[in-house]
């Protein structure tokens, strides 16, 4: 999983020695990962994953589930430079 907080990546890595306020939730996502295929928490820049804080920003203010079928409006502009040019 990536997160843009260096913190909660310093946590997960560290969570044996932590005393941090959310350390027993940590452990609970630890013995889940136990049962599952494995996953590891990893730091990324905000800047390098723009539109999942774009769309992480939309969704947190909506009440509702969905799914896109395709790209909402609001990262088209933001989509555009990470897409291969189409050919000719």
């Amino acid at each position: 999983m990536e997160t843009d907080c260096v913190e909660l990546v310093q946590l997960w890595v560290k969570l044996e020695t932590q005393r941090s306020a959310i350390t027993s939730t940590l452990r609970e996502i630890q013995n889940l990962n136990l049962l599952s295929s494995g996953f590891v928490f990893t730091y990324g820049s905000r800047i390098c994953n723009k539109v999942a804080h774009v769309l992480t920003k939309q969704v947190a203010s909506m009440s509702r589930t969905g799914v896109w079928q395709e790209a909402p409006d609001c990262v088209h502009e933001l989509l555009q430079p990470e897409c291969n040019p189409h050919p000719n």
